[in-house]
């Protein structure tokens, strides 16, 4: 008898067994962004992360192991298109078993590169790029899970969140192609904005950056304006920091200028003005004169007299004379910006600048590009200067790998700190 019931025993634990190898559990899918290119595409890739994580999958903050490898490319330049390339080269032979998922720019425009690339498990271009999760997880056969997870920012080590609240650009700037890849503008609804604001709010965010592809365009397809968003943010939420993407530096109204007296709205801005000589502004398709640039810089330092101003340059268009350089290179001096990112001309095919003559060459575009550099870390050097022992409000986010806290002042200079103290996503007041 006891030899029965053992053998019994013996055969039901065997049973058990064989139970839980036929029908184990599944393995959670997991899914990776990488991210190159502008801050609307930083907002994108989270985004779609929030929404794979309410469907159960597990958002890896790296690409190893992971089962589905999701690139949001660029192509605004020559080496941005380069860039792209070498990024899924390096995933597949990293990942090889992973699907490659390739979407924003590139995707749009390198169709034939795409076409005969096996590593690339689906093309999703930027038309569609706004169903990304769905077009996924239906293409891919993926079955979504129930899940509590809530994505959290922090998790990834960010206090500070980009929201698309506008996508696409009605201009026509010579030089540009994400026009052409990012169609017409389109705007958020404010109510789905201030909903995700408030979302941020609970997962403790303590900045957000409004990002658009021509974020002064925000409300022109639903008669609305940016100074009305702002507005209604500043009203209907409470996050402590607002802050600005890319803004044409002839767009900004009286009205909108004065919204900088609130303290919660940042007083740093990213105004491109591409170049400082009227003339080449003019072959750029750009608007405004450079007279009507520094008037606006002018009221914008009215507001906070350490109003940080940075700009995009781009040296080497065509057409662009020693003249026209040297008027560049005099207006950047003469507006005193915190930062230049400088940018060497690169033709881009179907565009108009592509197609003008009196191209410039490499080593002029070098020597001038050097020579920009240098007058760059000399503004730099100055903002600093003119912001030392003064009182800033810092945001902390995580330390460094030398383990030195590192943080944003409201006008955007980055600082450090060697506090022993946890300052991770707190907001305190230094002197620099």
């Amino acid at each position: 008898m006891y030899f029965n019931l053992l053998s019994r025993a013996f055969v039901l634990l065997l049973q058990f067994f064989k139970n839980l190898v036929s029908s184990p559990n599944p393995k959670p899918i997991q899914v990776n962004f990488q991210t190159i290119g502008c801050r609307v595409n930083e907002a994108e890739s989270h985004q779609w992360a929030s929404v794979f994580a309410s469907c159960g999958f597990i958002v890896s903050p790296k690409p190893i192991n992971c089962d589905i490898l999701i690139l949001n490319s660029c192509a605004v330049t020559v080496a941005a298109c380069k860039k792209s390339r070498q990024i899924i080269s390096s995933l597949h032979q990293n990942n090889p078993s992973a699907k490659i998922i390739l979407t924003g720019c590139f995707a749009t425009i390198e169709s034939d590169f795409i076409t005969d690339n096996i590593k690339i498990s689906l093309c999703i271009p930027n038309q569609h790029k706004h169903n990304l999760p769905s077009i996924v997880i239906d293409k891919l056969n993926l079955e979504p899970q129930k899940t509590t997870f809530d994505y959290n920012l922090l998790s990834f080590k960010r206090q500070r969140a980009f929201l698309k609240v506008q996508d696409g650009c009605r201009y026509q700037c010579s030089y540009c192609i994400i026009t052409k890849l990012r169609g017409g503008e389109k705007s958020v609804d404010i109510r789905h904005i201030i909903q995700q604001i408030k979302k941020l709010e609970l997962q403790q965010i303590q900045e957000v950056i409004l990002t658009g592809i021509h974020l002064g365009g925000y409300g022109s397809d639903i008669n609305l304006s940016l100074t009305q968003l702002i507005k209604e943010i500043l009203s209907k939420t409470k996050i402590q920091r607002i802050r600005l993407g890319s803004l044409e530096p002839w767009e900004l109204s009286a009205d909108f200028i004065r919204l900088f007296k609130n303290p919660r709205l940042m007083p740093h801005l990213h105004l491109p003005v591409q170049s400082g000589s009227d003339r080449v502004l003019k072959l750029m398709n750009r608007r405004g004169k450079t007279s009507d640039y520094l008037n606006t810089f002018k009221k914008l330092k009215n507001t906070d007299k350490n109003f940080n101003i940075t700009t995009d340059i781009i040296v080497g268009h065509p057409g662009e004379s020693d003249d026209g350089f040297m008027a560049t290179y005099n207006f950047c001096k003469k507006a005193q910006f915190g930062n230049l990112h400088i940018f060497k001309y690169s033709p881009r095919e179907n565009t108009k600048a592509a197609l003008m003559s009196e191209q410039i060459d490499e080593k002029t575009k070098k020597q001038r590009y050097q020579k920009l550099d240098l007058l760059n870390q000399n503004l730099i050097q100055n903002f600093i200067k003119n912001n030392k022992y003064i009182k800033h409000k810092v945001l902390w986010e995580n330390k460094n790998k030398q383990g030195i806290y590192e943080g944003y002042t409201q006008n955007y200079q980055k600082v450090f700190n060697n506090s022993q103290k946890n300052l991770t996503n707190t907001i305190t007041e230094i002197k620099i």
